[in-house]
């Protein structure tokens, strides 16, 4: 058994959480640049312009307001160096040490191959989505992280 610590946090009331050692930082109040019915956004930080995943549009389909919070976390690209993507949130709900997945006590439901989902579990009788931050960066690139599907002639 493995423990991990992982940053619990909400977008909306849906409860969603990242392994601790993604984070690099949290802003709050911060203008997002928000391109209009997309999740991708940007923000200007340390004078770089840094790729945001609205989670609000990506759930919910709801622009932001005029300002949000985000998490600045660090992600690994193809060419083994590091990057840092933001994603936003409502409000943070804790940081705890949860057991690894593939051995969690309670429901385990893995996500489909392409998903913004690591996994979802049920932590504290809600459900927890795990994010895969490398597939959310693929999504702040263009890539698709959602199935293609083709239609038939």
């Amino acid at each position: 058994m493995r423990m991990t610590k992982y940053l619990i946090f909400k977008v909306k009331n849906q409860m969603l959480g990242i392994k601790s050692n993604q984070l690099v930082n949290i802003v709050k109040n911060v203008k997002v640049q928000q391109e209009e019915e997309k999740p991708l956004s940007t923000i200007e930080i340390w004078g770089t312009s840094i790729p945001i995943i609205n989670l609000h549009q990506l759930l919910f389909q709801q622009n932001l307001t005029e300002k949000a919070n985000v998490l600045l976390v660090e992600v690994g690209t193809e060419e083994k160096k590091k990057d840092v993507l933001g994603i936003t949130f409502d409000e943070i709900t804790e940081l705890t040490i949860l057991d690894d997945l593939l051995s969690y006590p309670f429901q385990f439901q893995p996500s489909s191959h392409k998903s913004y989902k690591e996994v979802v579990v049920n932590y504290k009788g809600t459900p927890l989505t795990i994010l895969n931050i490398p597939h959310l960066r693929k999504l702040s690139q263009g890539s698709h992280i959602f199935p293609t599907i083709y239609l038939a002639n």
